[in-house]
């Protein structure tokens, strides 16, 4: 099951992911200080925290934070309306309660050097956050870790470090499952630099994309003959991840196992290895449970101060074009985007896979192609209108759990279809290796020197990470390489037939 090409993967993707945590700065990600919060509450059980009663003074700065509306009638107002809801207070360790996270959002062009001075805020044994009534299952763990240190810093690259172990786990399973050939082209476009980046800081994203990629990758490989109980259990452990780590999970469960079943080549049948099926379908409905059971029991409900349906609606469809370059990779606050060449050059890419599909699939898998597009475009609206009517937008990250299907559909079209295609692997292994090295060295730069500052920082750093940067430089440089020796060494295996 695990082969060189494989093992190439896992030991690039690991190192990619190790780079992200420890170079990229603390905080440095959409919501970050928000979820350190929420894991540290997680972290010593307090699951579901308590109201926060905070004074006018603590109320305007607070919110201050949350305050991302985009520039539609009542934005405003919702935002700090529905942040309001989600806010609850948690006790945290006296050491970890005051931050310097974030002091350079929205501000590019400055480094992170801020972060090295003392915080503002006084220390507080209680601190609210905005995420307090998400979910806690994706916390806990790495929320136990943060408490075992002693500075802020510390504790939230434990937390990132814990959370990146069972992201890159889900992804590795993925690998394994794909196999090798067109379908292993489909899992290099799948997996952009976003979804690499997600895996490596604190945030429930970071599980539930791994999770749907993985939770696809194993439906796909159980279409297949020969799959072992093995695809059931990447299917569980995959499906459960999704599902209990944001509100969406129970839906896009729902959504991406009816996808499943669509795109199957065949009708109906006795599952291969039934009692291992019971068993992912036991897990699953326990993970579906237990997540609908939180959504309805502690997340608000109704949406107030938003704007209507109709103008979320047409600002959903103008952001179409932000949402799908936030998917391959925009970072920090959302404030720190690729060079527009390798957007351009990812799309073009997926476009191009999903064509080639298209072209030489059958009229059943075209429709199917067809209806990934349509599921991963109507979903994107969806949450695009329900975000905009809380004053908030959507981003990439929140989608992509459903993006990833169409990559991942097309690559599994193709591999049935395998004649003159052995160099698509290593074509997208260039593509995979490139994004993931340019996308790193975006984010350091950022960090380092800001985004005015030159490309080549190493010597001229105003921030460095824990090591210097060219420890996580070389990292994160041998994680694409090894990644773009896995993707080459794969080849059509041969196992395909024509359905």
């Amino acid at each position: 099951m695990i082969g060189s090409r494989h093992a190439l993967l896992a030991a690039g993707l690991a190192l990619l992911v190790l780079a992200w945590v420890f170079a990229n700065p603390p905080g440095a990600a959409p919501d970050e200080r928000a979820h350190y919060v929420r894991a540290l509450g997680a972290g010593g059980l307090q699951l579901a925290g308590t109201m926060f009663e905070p004074t006018e003074a603590q109320t305007r700065a607070f919110f201050a934070q949350a305050g991302k509306g985009k520039p539609l009638p009542g934005a405003g107002v919702a935002t700090v309306l529905w942040a309001a809801r989600q806010t609850r207070a948690f006790d945290v360790p006296l050491a970890l309660s005051a931050t310097t996270f974030g002091c350079n959002d929205r501000r590019s062009q400055v480094s992170a050097a801020c972060l090295d001075q003392p915080p503002a805020e006084p220390r507080s044994r209680r601190v609210p956050t905005y995420t307090g009534t998400y979910a806690p299952f994706a916390y806990i763990v790495p929320g136990a870790a943060m408490r075992t240190q002693a500075t802020p810093a510390a504790a939230l690259r434990a937390g990132r470090l814990v959370s990146a172990l069972g992201g890159v786990a889900l992804l590795i399973a993925a690998l394994a499952l794909t196999g090798g050939g067109a379908p292993l082209a489909g899992m290099a476009v799948a997996l952009t630099p976003m979804v690499v980046y997600c895996a490596a800081i604190l945030n429930a994203s970071g599980p539930e994309i791994a999770g749907s990629v993985c939770f696809i990758a194993a439906g796909l490989r159980l279409q297949r003959p020969g799959a072992g109980p093995w695809a059931w259990g990447g299917l569980a452990t995959g499906g459960a991840a999704l599902t209990v780590s944001r509100s969406l999970g129970p839906v896009l469960l729902v959504v991406l196992g009816t996808m499943l079943l669509v795109l199957s080549p065949r009708r109906p049948r006795t599952p291969q290895h039934p009692r291992a099926a019971v068993a992912a379908g036991a897990a699953l409905l326990v993970a579906f449970g237990v997540a609908a059971w939180w959504d309805i029991a502690q997340q608000p409900h109704g949406v107030e101060g938003g704007p209507g349906y109709r103008d979320a609606l047409a600002q959903s469809f103008h952001d179409l074009d932000d949402i799908a370059r936030h998917a391959v990779g925009n970072f920090g606050a959302l404030d720190t985007p690729l060079p527009s060449w390798l957007s351009v050059t990812w799309a073009l890419a997926a476009a191009g896979l999903f064509g080639l599909a298209a072209v030489r699939g059958s009229w059943r898998e075209r429709a199917g192609l067809a209806a990934a597009a349509a599921v991963a475009l109507g979903m994107t609206l969806v949450v695009s209108v329900f975000q905009l009517r809380t004053g908030y937008g959507a981003q990439g990250r929140h989608v992509l759990p459903v993006l990833v299907l169409v990559p991942l559909f097309a690559g599994e079209v193709l591999r049935r279809r395998p004649q003159g295609l052995a160099w698509l692997p290593a074509a997208a292994g260039v593509l995979w290796a490139t994004g993931q090295a340019v996308a790193w060295l975006a984010n350091a730069r950022r960090a380092a020197v800001g985004t005015d500052g030159s490309w080549w920082f190493f010597g001229a750093a105003e921030w460095s990470p824990p090591g210097g940067w060219w420890v996580w430089a070389a990292a994160a440089a041998a994680g694409a390489a090894l990644g773009l020796a896995g993707f080459s060494a794969g080849r059509l295996d041969g196992t395909a037939t024509r359905r």
